[in-house]
């Protein structure tokens, strides 16, 4: 885990050995959060002209060095990778947290194309059929018993796993009687 973190959730800060990093301008956090989520390197005069579109070359220029200096003079840990063409961020020595919870993300979504279901995603599973039970449970008494024998072929019809029936059915081990 790196010491130096740069926070986006919330109020954009740095952080270093769980301190906020003081003297760090705004506009140094916006360029560093803005690395930080195209995580790629990116050249000087584009972002010269994105940050500082209202001056010209050299000024902007001038502006995108002065901050570039107030990111790497503010942590003993060098984070920022700057050449004359082009900046971007030292991710080994820097953690971001939107980039671990996109991360997360990912990983997630992967899990579940592959076929996981996520822990969190049976938490709330059972906290949505709970609140269901309880916001039902009320209405029960209404429903004819007549129809109690459809609701519940509706709910085994869901519950069925068509593809494990047919590869069942197409293998032969499967006996009606």
């Amino acid at each position: 885990m790196a010491e130096l973190k740069l926070e986006l959730f919330g109020a954009p800060r740095l952080v270093y050995q769980e301190q906020p990093v003081v003297g760090v301008r705004r506009k140094a956090l916006a360029l560093a959060a803005y690395l930080s989520l195209t995580e790629r390197p990116l050249m000087r005069e584009a972002l010269a002209a994105l940050f500082w579109p209202d001056q010209d070359d050299e000024h902007s220029r001038i502006s995108l060095r002065g901050v570039l200096h107030n990111l790497s003079s503010a942590s003993p840990i060098e984070w920022v990778d700057a050449d004359r063409s082009a900046v971007s961020l030292k991710f080994e020595a820097l953690e971001v947290d939107v980039r671990g919870f996109t991360g997360a993300l990912a990983r997630t979504a992967t899990s579940i194309k592959a076929g996981a279901v996520t822990p969190l995603a049976g938490y709330f599973k059972g906290v949505l059929k709970l609140a269901m039970a309880f916001y039902i449970a009320q209405y029960l008494e209404l429903v004819p018993m007549a129809c109690i024998g459809g609701i519940l072929l509706w709910v085994a019809s869901n519950m069925i796993k068509r593809k494990e029936i047919r590869e069942v059915t197409a293998t032969g081990k499967f006996e009606m009687w």
